[in-house]
């Protein structure tokens, strides 16, 4: 992988023209059948460079979940966290979502709301422990 001036690309996550993560070593290749940590993060790479694990990743200043060897997509569940990520692999954060009918709402480290009040937009709402807003429904 190089930089248009023709430089080594290094210490950096990159999408592979396939879809794969790969991370370029700072000698430029790529790890392989061993585990690393990178940037205080443990990862485990396959004989073809795969990330195995599943595990959050910086790429290109985003924070991106790294899952079977792919950018993660959708509804995910880390740490016992609810996340949403788009189909670029960004997660939402600081904003609301409707998705199915249900309203969700993600704090700033991307994380859904859940078991508690939120007021958004001047609207106070009960969430469940799914992350939903509850509508129509009693509280128990």
């Amino acid at each position: 992988y190089m930089n248009s001036d023709g430089s080594m690309r290094s210490n950096e996550w990159r999408l592979d023209d396939t879809g794969k993560i790969r991370y370029l070593c700072s000698w430029g290749g790529a790890y392989k059948n061993r585990s690393a940590k990178i940037n205080g993060r443990s990862y485990t790479f396959d004989g073809n460079a795969n990330v195995t694990n599943m595990q959050w990743i910086v790429m290109d200043g985003q924070w991106k979940l790294a899952k079977d060897g792919k950018i993660a997509t959708g509804w995910q569940t880390w740490d016992n966290n609810r996340y949403y990520l788009n189909a670029d692999g960004t997660m939402k954060a600081n904003e609301s979502f409707t998705d199915g009918g249900k309203t969700y709402f993600f704090c700033s480290w991307g994380g859904a709301y859940k078991n508690c009040w939120q007021t958004w937009n001047g609207k106070k709402y009960y969430l469940h422990d799914n992350g939903a807003a509850y509508q129509n429904e009693w509280l128990k």
